[in-house]
């Protein structure tokens, strides 16, 4: 049993999807397969996903492993947290990123005594 807690920070479905399920990545030492899943089908969609440029096969593999890890079950999920994010009214332009690394670049502060 574990619980593991993860924020993709490339957005690519290879960072999530290669490191908590490839058979590689299940060794004794610093696993980060945690669940020691192995699936010789997985694994090579998972190969094919990681060589291919083509945003169709690689949807296609990356879509068909989901389904075979659905089916397998080796995780049990019981949440999903989305960051709270709380602004003032004054805040404007501020756009959260999907990967957790908020860019501030785009923020202004409007409003308010000078």
């Amino acid at each position: 049993m574990a619980i593991l807690g993860w924020t993709g920070d490339t957005g690519d479905p290879d960072n999530f999807l290669n490191v908590h399920f490839n058979s590689a990545t299940a060794t004794e030492e610093d696993a980060l397969n945690i669940a020691y899943y192995r699936n010789d089908e997985v694994d090579e969609l998972l190969e094919q996903g990681q060589s291919s440029i083509e945003n169709d096969e690689r949807q296609e593999a990356y879509f068909r492993i989901q389904e075979i890890i659905r089916e397998d079950t080796p995780w049990v999920l019981v949440a999903y947290a989305e960051p709270p994010l709380g602004l003032q009214e004054q805040v404007e332009g501020f756009r959260p990123n999907p990967t957790g690394g908020e860019p501030f670049n785009t923020v202004e502060l409007t409003g308010g005594g000078a």
